[in-house]
């Protein structure tokens, strides 16, 4: 065993970069093996591959907002896409609402048609690769891609991409999601979001009736 002494943090949080400390063995292990054998990858697991595609460790991550990230970086990827499919995106400050019904709204962050949208997600370096490698959206983030074909029914495909410019290589990912292959889920989250608007309105008359 090596013992290695360290002057100052910031040397210590970048030896422990790329390395499977006490702090991240729980993370990592998963002895749980799936039907065919394989085993899925815990969080961990990305974030060690995170770092190494990245070179920052886990307590150099810059603490910027989620949300101010997206904004910062959401223009720089719909760009760089546009480019790499060679279709005009327009990034404009809207809000779509269902023909039928104004309760029922999304703002999309990137338009090619009415039929033709994008959605932009610059997610943290693990959960990035996490989508690359198994090409599965995240829960949270499938349910706004629905919104978007619950919103526009003219809508035919939908573009969600991935970027993270700090990864040194697959900066920028695609999933494309189309109607025909979700429209059971349209149709079971559109009624979901009439029958709860309902109920809200009938309990706020009724609150209102009560006095």
């Amino acid at each position: 065993m090596k013992t290695i002494s360290f002057e100052n943090l910031e040397d210590w949080m970048e030896a422990r970069k790329c390395k499977i400390t006490g702090s991240r063995l729980y993370k990592v292990v998963n002895l749980k093996k799936n039907k065919d054998g394989t085993v899925t990858p815990k969080k961990g697991y990305y974030e060690l591959l995170a770092e190494k595609m990245t070179g920052v460790g886990e307590f150099q991550v810059a603490g910027e907002n989620a949300m101010d990230r997206g904004h910062r970086l959401e223009p720089i990827a719909l760009e760089v896409y546009g480019k790499q499919i060679k279709k005009k995106i327009t990034n404009e400050l809207v809000i779509w609402v269902r023909d039928n019904d104004d309760n029922i709204g999304l703002s999309p962050d990137g338009i090619i048609s009415k039929t033709e949208a994008v959605e932009v997600k610059c997610l943290n370096g693990a959960t990035h690769l996490e989508v690359l490698l198994t090409q599965k959206i995240p829960t949270g983030y499938l349910f706004q891609a629905y919104q978007y074909f619950i919103v526009n029914d003219d809508l035919k495909k939908l573009h969600v991409i991935f970027y993270n410019p700090s990864l040194k290589a697959k900066q920028l990912h695609t999933i494309i999601i189309a109607r025909a292959a979700i429209q059971e889920e349209i149709n079971k989250y559109l009624e979901y979001q009439r029958n709860t608007i309902t109920e809200i309105d009938e309990t706020v008359a009724r609150l209102l009736a009560e006095g």
